[in-house]
């Protein structure tokens, strides 16, 4: 996968103008407004922290008004939902990442990263990541695409044997081989 850092979220992006546009009604643009103005300094503290940005992904107007509709447009849990998430991302995607494929080109631009999952399960740093390797059972496709342009990935859950990773115990392997393949196709 190669990404381009997404740009700082603005706070044109959350004027009524641009919320209507996307398609809220005015109680979820009020609602959604009230969360940027409570999350907005945090985001921006952690511009300056955090080399991939990922976390801007979750900073998105549609996101936050997925957190909201999620805990029934109650602002608060939708604020304490985000938080939960940020810091699940941030234990969570940089692991999977690192331990289920490499990164390429570093430092060549640092607006954009390149990742691409091991070619080989021995290729793996970790033995988690070698089991997420081998008996994982997801991958994004590479030249095909949506018509939309959207990424396509491709589960093969059919004979995937679920007592078996429960007898082996690799459950974190194989949701960290998950999230690394999600994250891609992000």
């Amino acid at each position: 996968m190669t990404r381009e850092i997404a740009p700082c979220p603005s706070d044109e992006q959350y004027s009524v103008e641009a919320l209507r546009a996307l398609g809220l009604d005015a109680i979820e643009i009020a609602k959604v407004q009230e969360i940027w103005s409570k999350i907005r300094d945090e985001v921006l503290r952690r511009i300056h922290r955090d080399a991939s940005q990922s976390f801007l992904l979750l900073a998105e107007p549609l996101m936050i008004l997925r957190f909201l509709r999620a805990r029934e447009h109650d602002v608060d849990k939708a604020i304490g939902m985000w938080y939960g998430a940020l810091a699940w991302r941030g234990v969570h995607v940089a692991r999977a990442l690192t331990e289920c494929g490499i990164f390429e080109n570093v430092g060549e631009d640092e607006n954009i990263w390149n990742w691409r999952p091991h070619t080989s399960p021995s290729d793996a740093p970790t033995i988690r990541g070698e089991l997420g390797a081998r008996h994982g059972h997801s991958r994004r496709l590479q030249n095909i695409k949506a018509d939309d342009d959207a990424p396509i990935l491709v589960w093969r859950m059919g004979k995937f044997d679920l007592s078996g990773v429960a007898r082996e115990n690799i459950q974190d392997a194989l949701a960290m081989q998950q999230v690394a393949s999600l994250e891609d196709a992000l």
